[in-house]
């Protein structure tokens, strides 16, 4: 992997939705230099998308907390999402859609009401009707909030479903392999942490969620198919004790007790997964300082393959994204100094 730092830290007061999504479509216009300008406030997460261009800053009120790039109204090119909250009036957390409107340019955004602080976010077609929905994760109120998009990029009011405390994570999958998608999230309803999966009722609402709890501090959620059989299984890092925890799928969306994998090969705050080294299955990338590569061995259990010491910031966010126009898969990374690019070089290094 080839290390590239950002110029400078973001700094200031001032939100901006299109901070760490400067830098992203920087990249995916292939500029040939490795530095890239951010805004003046960092993101708590980073979404990479391939049809974005160079942007001015896009304000709103209050602090975001985290940016998704995804085509909301079917028109061929990639619009931003962000969820943002004052935090001194939690009431006024809500997400903003902004439609691209060509030329890298985006129009006003469009407000709607969430659950109180929202963070992580998630999108998939959740009630089968082609079109990009969404899954706001709301800290403040544990709750997760559905959005449905109603077929022109407008979305319909939420639909919120109650969780216990400590919500963290949250990803969409076809957990019981019937065609629609479902939805987990990682959260903590005493010391220790589960999954819940959300079986999708195949119109885009949800079921009561069923919980898998294992041992350990949880961080991050990856849903992709580890093991090879064709059905999606679920890993987190457990992050107290230096491991990752992986739970396989029974083939139906229940998932086994959950097998943790020994030795240090976890420890970090961020968990992406995708095929690095193009052998056909998904390895791990860890986001922390050094960050860790762990390939997988092609039966869902994991190596710890490579440390790459990056600057002694905290990682924010990580994403996984074909980054430089080579068909391989590289590493970005949000940190509390700013942006670091990390290249593959075709191999999985």
């Amino acid at each position: 992997m080839n290390i590239f730092p950002s110029h400078r830290s973001p700094t200031g007061i001032t939100a901006s939705v299109i901070v760490a999504s400067a830098f992203v479509c920087a990249a995916h216009a292939q500029s040939h230099t490795p530095w890239y300008q951010l805004g003046r406030k960092p993101v708590s997460d980073i979404e990479c998308g391939a049809h974005l261009l160079p942007a001015p800053y896009y304000e709103m009120a209050g602090q975001p907390g985290a940016v998704l790039s995804v085509d909301v109204d079917a028109d061929g090119d990639l619009d931003v999402v962000c969820s943002h909250f004052a935090s001194n009036v939690p009431v006024t957390s809500k997400i903003s859609v902004f439609e691209n409107v060509g030329g890298a340019e985006f129009a006003p955004p469009v407000e709607y009401p969430v659950g109180v602080q929202p963070r992580n976010m998630s999108s998939a077609d959740l009630n089968g009707d082609l079109f990009t929905d969404l899954v706001v994760v709301n800290v403040d109120s544990d709750s997760i909030s559905v959005l449905l998009n109603d077929g022109t990029g407008v979305f319909l009011p939420q639909v919120s479903y109650q969780l216990s405390l400590g919500l963290e994570s949250v990803a969409c999958a076809d957990m019981d392999a019937d065609g629609d998608i479902d939805v987990l999230t990682l959260d903590f309803p005493s010391t220790i942490p589960r999954v819940s999966v959300f079986m999708n009722q195949g119109n885009g609402s949800l079921s009561a969620p069923v919980g898998y709890s294992f041992f350990g501090g949880g961080q991050g959620l990856v849903a992709e198919d580890l093991d090879g059989d064709g059905d999606t299984d679920v890993v987190t890092i457990t992050s107290n004790q230096g491991l990752l925890t992986v739970l396989k799928n029974n083939g139906n969306g229940t998932l086994v007790a959950a097998a943790q994998l020994p030795g240090n090969i976890a420890g970090g705050n961020r968990l992406a997964g995708a095929d690095l080294d193009q052998d056909g299955d998904v390895d791990l990338v860890l986001g922390s300082s050094p960050v860790k590569v762990c390939r997988n061995n092609g039966f869902g259990t994991f190596t710890l393959d490579a440390t790459y010491n990056t600057p002694q910031y905290t990682v924010s966010s990580l994403k996984l994204v074909e980054i430089d126009g080579d068909s391989d898969v590289d590493i970005v990374l949000m940190t509390s100094a700013g942006v670091v690019l990390m290249r593959n070089n075709g191999n999985g290094t």
